[in-house]
């Protein structure tokens, strides 16, 4: 029986715990009922779970949701290797906590209204959404913002503690709209071009090459690409290296020239001009400021 994780859309989970944990050898999940909701992102190797008797070998680049209150465990099937973020979270289950909650929840609302350009989200979402196991569309994206959740997670100040919360809701609607989207009437075309441009991200990506790769006329490929993404060609291929070089940022000790040779570009000012055109700020001012994470150009 698959068990989806539920959560509500009006109010920010309350965090328990965030961490990324690496397998040495083979491991087996442990043997336990949780207490809270999880959600894990697996970055590396292969991640097994038994939950409530059904198996699930969970690969990169995928998110999975474990559900409270049912039992999980694992045989060693997790390869050696194997990598994966992880929240802990649950609804608020104390007077005390609903009443911090509730103290907080304006402000956090704000917080996702200002993210996402929209407003309140009480009355354009459904109270509550459903979530169980999907492949991520943006990778490295995903990774950067679980990097900034740990970052809030070991800082643990109030200011972070919201923070961690607000992020954490935020990440599991977009995740939503990740399976809303995919399972939508969206032009195979779309899903093409970026899959394209994912297995390239390291290469000097030229659009003509691509509509030669794809076999698609480039005049016809660009105006069905922009109606359904909302951007030119051009311009998701740049997001998507500059949120590849923040990954890199966060999680290599590469520096600025050596991030701008590993994404195709040969000249580290042009790229510096590029990550500037899509951020707003210059590489080095942007890892000065200590954000590692994409939410100034969604």
């Amino acid at each position: 029986m698959q068990h989806t994780v539920k959560f509500r859309t009006d109010r920010v989970p309350a965090v328990d715990n965030v961490g990324l944990f690496r397998t040495t050898a083979l491991w087996a999940h442990m043997d336990r009922v949780l207490p809270h909701d999880v959600l894990i992102v697996v970055r590396e190797g292969l991640v097994h779970i038994i939950e409530d008797g059904t198996e699930y070998h969970i690969s990169p680049g995928e998110v999975f949701l474990m559900k409270r209150g049912v039992r999980h465990y694992g045989l060693p099937q997790t390869l050696p290797g194997s990598e994966w973020y992880w929240i802990t979270f649950g609804a608020p289950e104390t007077e005390e906590h609903d009443h911090q909650m509730a103290e907080t929840e304006t402000e956090a609302e704000a917080e996702i209204a200002d993210a996402k350009g929209m407003s309140l989200l009480r009355g354009q979402l459904p109270q509550t959404i459903e979530l169980k196991r999907l492949k991520v569309s943006d990778f490295q994206g995903i990774c950067v913002r679980m990097n900034k959740l740990l970052h809030h997670y070991a800082m643990g100040t109030a200011y972070d503690r919201l923070k961690l919360n607000v992020g954490t809701l935020d990440l599991l609607l977009d995740l939503h709209r990740d399976v809303t989207d995919s399972s939508g009437k969206r032009h195979k075309l779309y899903d093409d071009v970026k899959a394209f441009v994912q297995r390239h991200l390291h290469e000097d990506i030229r659009s003509e090459q691509l509509a030669e790769s794809l076999q698609l006329n480039y005049s016809y490929m660009s105006r069905v690409f922009s109606r359904e993404a909302g951007m030119s060609i051009r311009r998701f291929i740049m997001e998507a290296k500059v949120k590849e070089a923040i990954r890199l940022f966060s999680e290599s000790r590469l520096n600025i020239s050596q991030i701008s040779e590993k994404l195709g570009y040969n000249n580290p000012y042009y790229f510096t001009r590029i990550f500037k055109q899509v951020t707003g700020y210059s590489p080095t001012d942007y890892l000065k400021k200590g954000y590692y994470d994409k939410g100034s150009f969604q």
